[in-house]
């Protein structure tokens, strides 16, 4: 308990400033992820937060991006608290921009792996569950998930688990 105070105090959280910020960063975002990117934004807005392919963004840049991906999903996409929202997608900084965009405006967000391999001898099962889980998820959504990735057997499964959802 002591180290993990410890950590906090030099992470600059549980000091005088750090809680000022996060108290604000709390204010100005909500209780969400996007709080969390802000309260970093504040204190270490030159850090570099993440890097991929394309390049490098700073905590300033992923917060500021992250806002604008909010606004833009909120007001083109009439996204609002409570929807939901599944991101499909390899670990890239768009994920994470999309990730705190999502939080910011309130969805409920799901993360769905785009390379759901089964088990080996598994495939029929895998095909059933993840069936029935996407017509869960995307139930009385306009634009249905695309089930594709699986071999043949997994597919077969789940058409006839889920025969509505498109293959």
């Amino acid at each position: 308990m002591i180290n993990k105070l410890r950590l906090l105090i030099k992470l600059n959280i549980l000091t005088p400033n750090g809680l000022y910020t996060l108290i604000q960063s709390i204010r100005a975002n909500g209780i969400n992820l996007m709080a969390l990117l802000g309260f970093s934004a504040r204190l270490y807005p030159q850090r570099i937060a993440v890097q991929d392919d394309s390049g490098a963004l700073t905590y300033a840049q992923l917060y500021q991006q992250s806002r604008n991906i909010a606004s833009a999903l909120c007001h083109h996409h009439r996204l609002k608290p409570g929807h939901k929202v599944a991101l499909i997608c390899r670990n890239h900084a768009l994920l994470l921009k999309s990730l705190f965009a999502c939080s910011y405006a309130g969805a409920d967000i799901y993360l769905l792996n785009i390379e759901i391999k089964p088990t080996p001898g598994q495939d029929r099962h895998t095909g059933e569950v993840v069936a029935q889980h996407a017509a869960r998820l995307w139930a009385g959504q306009a634009i249905q998930p695309l089930l594709t990735s699986f071999q043949t057997d997994a597919l077969e499964a789940a058409q006839a688990a889920q025969p509505e959802l498109p293959r």
